[in-house]
């Protein structure tokens, strides 16, 4: 069994555990790149990408890390014993601290952004343990994503009951950098040996094809934990510049326009770009991004629905 994004225990109520593989990338045509902020902030770029560019990771002093969850080359060896699953090998990346403020450009330019989260039918998160053990509540930019780890969960014996019901539920990303961002929430539940209430952090989950495809633009590069990408001269009516998370949206996009040639892809991680709307955001006024249109049509789908079943609860 294969698994490409680190493999996750969840917990809801009871010990239940599930385990995430992810499609493999489609291969694209458009010429790209995929750069680093130190190696971009010598090149001649828009202002919205100067100012990515000129980001340092040294420079942060924030107080709360954004952690989204990295992409997975090797095979995940797992151990499944007593209806759960052990983690073997895990690779969660870091990327840049960010703690936006109420209405900052990051989080404006960010409500617009589906996210998706496994939850109970009553809204409550699948907690996931990662490499420090800690209970951890995914966000995932895609919905397939999403899908695959719940229908892996059910899959297991904890679930044959029938007792839990599991459904993927949509939010923005305004909501899920703010709970990201956030103090981390007591679960109720008591860590193991310390007798401790645990707590629950949440995290970014990218969508791994898009994450395979950036691998693949540059030999040197940066590893962005949540790839977004932008060509120069690909703007919106409005004459905004456009940040794409979706790769094959990008070049949809760009044949649309009717534009000569084959793109120029740049590369960007989405992180270092929210942590540069914050100390630049004037910069970022006429930036847009544009979800990928696989999330924006799955919102659409189970929102049509009907069932009170395709959004999160409000935030308390």
């Amino acid at each position: 069994m294969h698994f490409s994004l680190p493999l996750l225990l969840a917990l809801v109520a009871s010990s239940n555990a599930f385990n995430t593989p992810l499609s493999a990338p489609k291969s694209h045509s458009s010429q790209s790149r995929c750069r680093s902020s130190s190696s971009l902030a010598s090149r001649h770029l828009p202002p919205f990408l100067a100012a990515a560019a000129t980001f340092s990771l040294a420079s942060v002093g924030f107080p709360k890390v954004v952690e989204a969850v990295g992409q997975q080359q090797a095979a995940t060896a797992v151990n499944v014993n007593s209806g759960g699953v052990t983690i073997m090998k895990d690779v969660i990346k870091k990327s840049a601290a960010i703690s936006p403020t109420a209405g900052s450009v990051a989080l404006k330019k960010s409500s617009g952004i589906p996210v998706f989260m496994v939850c109970t039918r009553w809204g409550s998160p699948f907690m996931v343990y990662g490499p420090t053990g800690r209970p951890t509540a995914l966000y995932f930019l895609s919905p397939s994503d999403a899908h695959t780890m719940s229908q892996e969960f059910l899959q297991l014996p904890s679930m044959s009951s029938g007792r839990q019901s599991i459904h993927v539920m949509s939010t923005n990303m305004e909501r899920a950098l703010r709970q990201a961002t956030a103090e981390d929430v007591p679960t109720g539940g008591i860590g193991e040996g310390d007798g401790k209430v645990e707590t629950m952090e949440y995290k970014l989950s990218a969508q791994e094809k898009n994450v395979k495809k950036s691998q693949k633009l540059a030999a040197e590069q940066k590893d962005p934990s949540i790839p977004i990408f932008t060509v120069e001269g690909l703007t919106s009516k409005k004459g905004e510049s456009l940040l794409f998370f979706s790769l094959d949206d990008l070049n949809s996009a760009w044949s649309s326009q009717k534009l000569p040639g084959s793109p120029n892809v740049e590369v960007f991680d989405f992180v270092d770009v929210l942590k540069s709307m914050e100390e630049s955001p004037e910069a970022f006024k006429t930036v847009k991004f544009v979800s990928s249109s696989e999330a924006v049509e799955y919102k659409q789908s189970i929102t049509k629905k009907g069932n009170n079943q395709a959004k999160l609860p409000r935030m308390r």
